[in-house]
């Protein structure tokens, strides 16, 4: 047989009697196809199918071995580019390099070139090196993997634990993803599941994917999806099958099929330890929808325990508008678990006990979000009479509350119960000590500048038990406005004393605006009458119309406006004007005259303005004058003008500009026209305007100059897979690479869909060639951006401006002319 392989090699790989076979690689948590790994099947006429234990050992002896692995991945190659054309989804692919292809020194270079020629993506192919290929010349096969490495390649280890030296070889070497043996598989026994265990948990320890082939039944499919093993491939998901059989397969199964888009979100997810003696749960939320990816047996106990009798209810439940756990859910999303990786803590009501959650956010994409879950069941004690008819209110309003917290007055400690804003004290831990500070911390930070003093009196610690006492309820309520959303919003705050507590224990209550008030009320009412419709109705009267809208101009407004008493001291400023002068707060300004805050260089000029404003009722308009600023001197244009009060002059009102400010803003605005605001470098209009003064000079002064052009063809294909994030994050790394080649020595410049252009001048053209395949070194240097890998290569164009060439030219004809010739390059590439 050995013979009549060698004999015949040539002539099956010629008649294409070795034929690539696709074998699906699944996500563990979707079950989606997210990968294949290519196989070499050899269909002798005569012989029939020889198994690749039959051809590979004599080829690998021989060292025609490496013949078969590029004839594998040019196939691969050539499937791509049938597949893509065709518009169907691609995964990636992975294929075997035998340890005699890493003795080549030009392994990769061919490799390379195969790419090039099908233009596949580096990150579409991964590169599965068995751990026996380590025995041999190791000094060889490390440079190699780095150099891999480095174009962007993942490499995988094959066969992982199969050898005497695995754990040695990860220790030394870097590896995306191990190949959990199968024979570990074959004998499906308690040691080899401890095993396994050990292996995965070792794994996402030190940032490393796994994957188990040889899965042939749902046992050990279940077994793997339960330990957290990312993807698994075997017979139970399909057998080795060619390319097209494989896109029927998957279109007749109606297989799910992962989108590279979405493969590093969903290894994000993968890399969470599964294994913990916590109840946890994986949870994605997408358009408000919650699906629940993973759960162990643990958090299952907890729903039972909860009265929830599965998963799938849960996720009904979750799913269920008309559910209170509906808003819970989305409203702990979306403002508890904003920060990636920070963990957060709430406790909510059911029943006759309490649950605690614990979420993190692991993973975000475009809209999808995982987070993973901790929950626990806390009973309580059943407590008579008013507590029992407490733990009822709670029960019943809880939801319709964003946040809650219990004061203990003689701990001095607020108990978080639950909270909307993750960056406030209560936010961040479960018991805070001083109960005035955290009070105070939030007001300064949370709470709208002209509700801060009413809240500050509301929640003064000092005298809370005395005003429980005085009020009818144990109640007392106010209403102020908190950050939410990038803005205020109205919140009714309330504070409860709580029943044989003798009001030394309160519970504080926030409920937002947007709820119906009826409803709250009708609650409410049937809790000892604690609120008064009154209270609802103050809301809606607060605030005149003219309040209104000069409290929003103060607040929000860029205008720097100030207002002062008769005496020309300070009542007030806009917020803009305390940020201008880097002020923290009115209080620093009010009751002080200019003269107090010392910044002006001349009084004199302002004196007089103000004194002819608030006697003889002058306005003045424009006034030049210098101020200092933080340390700097700036010219401002102020305008002041008299406030009138019952027919008499009570103060005068007056906003001011920064001319300086002004004038770089009018600076910024030209910037902005000729910028491209991803890459900073010139756009289009920008480009041309840098056109026509090069030209100006060459008609002037004979300065030659040449423009080169870089096509990134990659970069269209890239932005529709990966987003519009992983778009600008690839452009703007290529605009580096351009500025760190040409420095100050050229006009750059960004035009559209993956093209970028260089002005410069030259003496010497071969010297413009020579940057210029230096500047195409350096794009297709790129491998990684972000956490995207990605593959760039240049397309390039060099047009000289000279005085052979140039005659009657203008800057509109060449820039034509120029478009035009990249333009015919592209279509002559897309035809090759």
């Amino acid at each position: 047989m050995k013979n009549y392989i060698l004999e015949h090699f040539d002539e099956a790989l010629k008649n294409k009697w070795i034929e690539v076979y696709y074998q699906p690689v699944v996500r563990t948590i979707t079950g989606a196809f997210c990968g294949a790994e290519a196989l070499a099947r050899w269909n002798d006429p005569g012989k029939g199918l020889l198994p690749p234990a039959k051809f590979i050992p004599v080829l690998e002896e021989t060292g025609r071995i490496t013949e078969l692995d590029l004839y594998v991945l040019k196939q691969i190659c050539q499937d791509y580019q049938m597949i893509s054309q065709r518009g169907y989804r691609v995964v990636p692919v992975s294929f075997n390099l035998s340890r005699k292809d890493l003795l080549h020194d030009d392994i990769i270079e061919r490799i390379e070139a195969i790419m090039a020629r099908y233009n596949v993506p580096r990150e579409l192919i991964n590169v599965e090196i068995t751990e026996s290929a380590f025995v041999e010349d190791v000094e060889r096969i490390g440079p190699a993997l780095k150099k891999l490495h480095e174009l962007g390649y993942q490499v995988w280890m094959d066969d992982f634990g199969s050898g005497y030296s695995s754990l040695g070889i990860l220790k030394d070497y870097y590896f995306d993803e191990i190949k959990i043996d199968m024979s570990f598989l074959s004998n499906f026994d308690k040691k080899a599941r401890n095993i396994i265990r050990s292996v995965v948990t070792m794994a996402k320890r030190i940032g490393v994917q796994t994957l188990a082939e040889g899965v042939g039944t749902k046992e050990q499919y279940v077994f793997l999806y339960k330990i957290g093993c990312e993807k698994i491939q075997g017979y139970y998901f399909g057998r080795p099958m060619p390319g097209k059989v494989l896109h029927r397969y998957v279109k007749d199964t109606q297989q799910m099929v992962e989108s590279l888009a979405m493969q590093n979100y969903y290894n994000q997810i993968s890399a969470v330890n599964y294994q913990t003696d916590a109840p946890l749960m994986i949870i994605e939320r997408y358009d408000k929808k919650f699906h629940i990816l993973y759960s162990n047996e643990k958090y299952t106990d907890v729903l039972h325990r909860d009265g929830i009798a599965s998963t799938k209810q849960w996720e009904a439940i979750l799913n269920d508008p008309k559910d209170p756990m509906n808003h819970f859910h989305n409203m702990f999303v979306e403002h508890d678990l904003q920060q990636m990786g920070e963990e957060q803590i709430i406790t909510y009501p059911r029943g006759d006990h309490y649950m605690e959650l614990k979420g993190k956010a692991i993973a975000s994409f475009e809209g999808h979000m995982a987070y993973q879950a901790e929950l626990r069941y806390v009973a309580i004690h059943v407590r008579p009479s008013e507590n029992d008819q407490l733990d009822e209110y709670l029960r019943d309003t809880y939801y319709m509350y964003s946040d809650m917290a219990l004061l203990d007055l003689d701990k001095d400690e607020v108990v978080s119960i639950k909270s909307s804003i993750a960056e406030q004290p209560i936010g961040r831990h479960k018991v805070i000590y001083g109960a005035q500070h955290v009070m105070d911390t939030y007001r300064n930070q949370f709470v709208y500048p002209a509700d801060q003093k009413s809240y500050e009196a509301f929640y003064r610690i000092s005298t809370m038990e005395q005003r429980l006492r005085q009020s009818k309820t144990g109640i007392i309520s106010g209403y102020f406005r908190h950050k939410k959303n990038g803005g205020y919003q109205w919140g009714h705050n309330i504070a409860m004393a709580m029943p044989q507590s003798d009001f030394r224990g309160v519970l504080l209550m926030v409920i937002n605006s947007g709820f119906d008030s009826e409803e709250l009320l009708g609650i409410l009412s049937r809790r000892k009458n604690w609120m008064h419709q009154g209270e609802i109705a103050a809301l809606k009267e607060k605030d005149s119309t003219a309040d209104l809208l000069w409290t929003n101009m103060c607040m929000h407004s860029p205008i720097m406006c100030f207002w002062k008493d008769k005496n020309r001291r300070f009542a007030g400023a806009s917020r803009s004007f305390l940020k201008y002068y880097g002020l923290s707060s009115v209080d620093e300004l009010v009751g002080k005259t200019d003269e107090d805050m010392h910044w002006h260089i001349e009084n004199g000029p302002f004196h007089e303005d103000e004194v002819e404003v608030l006697t003889q009722g002058k306005s003045v308009i424009g006034a030049r004058g210098n101020c200092i600023v933080q340390g700097k001197l700036h010219h401002i244009l102020a305008s002041k003008m008299p406030v009138y009060e019952d027919g008499k002059i009570v103060g005068l009102l007056g906003f001011f500009v920064d001319l300086d400010q002004q004038l770089e803003d009018e600076k910024q605005y030209a910037r902005n026209q000729l910028e491209d605001p991803v890459t900073g470098l010139n756009n289009l209009r920008g480009l041309a305007e840098n056109m026509n003064h090069y030209l100006e000079e060459f008609w002037h002064h004979g300065v030659e100059f040449c423009i080169m052009g870089f096509y990134i063809k990659e970069y269209e294909r890239f932005r529709r897979i990966y987003g519009d994030t992983a778009g600008d994050a690839y452009l703007k790394a290529i605009g580096q690479a351009l500025q760190n080649v040409f420095d100050h020595r050229a006009i750059l410049a960004y035009v559209i869909n993956g093209q970028f252009y260089v002005i410069m001048q030259y003496e010497n053209p071969a010297d413009m060639q020579q940057i210029q395949q230096e500047a195409v070194q350096h794009i297709e240097s790129i491998h990684h951006v972000g956490e995207w890998r990605c593959t760039c290569t240049a397309e390039t164009t060099l047009s000289f401006v000279n005085e052979e060439n140039a005659g009657e030219i203008r800057y509109e004809q060449l820039m034509y002319q120029f478009m035009q010739d990249l333009g015919k390059d592209k279509i002559k590439q897309k035809k090759e």
